[in-house]
């Protein structure tokens, strides 16, 4: 069984920012979705995929630009949260996670 889980993260800037926490996800080797926009007129936006595995490593299977230039961002799981860290500019963040249930 799966579940869809979704959370809401603004103010993502140039600092590590936790998007997703062990305590809404049962299980590492969860598949995230995660879509930002930034907050200034240009509205550039991305869409990115990428899975946390059961060893705490994050990788990013696939990376678009919606629109315009979204700034460079980089992700990783401190202390085992995912957190995602803006390479400029100021994003609201969308997390949306395909969770496998373990029960």
């Amino acid at each position: 069984r799966t579940r869809l889980i979704t959370q809401r993260t603004t103010g993502v800037g140039t600092s590590a920012t936790v998007i997703a926490t062990v305590s809404t996800v049962s299980t590492f080797g969860s598949h995230f979705f995660i879509t930002g926009r930034n907050a200034s007129d240009s509205a550039s936006r991305f869409c990115d995929q990428l899975v946390c595995s059961l060893n705490g490593s994050v990788v990013v299977l696939h990376s678009s630009t919606v629109r315009g230039s979204p700034h460079s961002r980089s992700y990783d799981n401190g202390s085992e949260n995912l957190r995602v860290t803006m390479g400029g500019g100021s994003y609201t963040i969308q997390v949306f996670c395909v969770d496998s249930l373990t029960n």
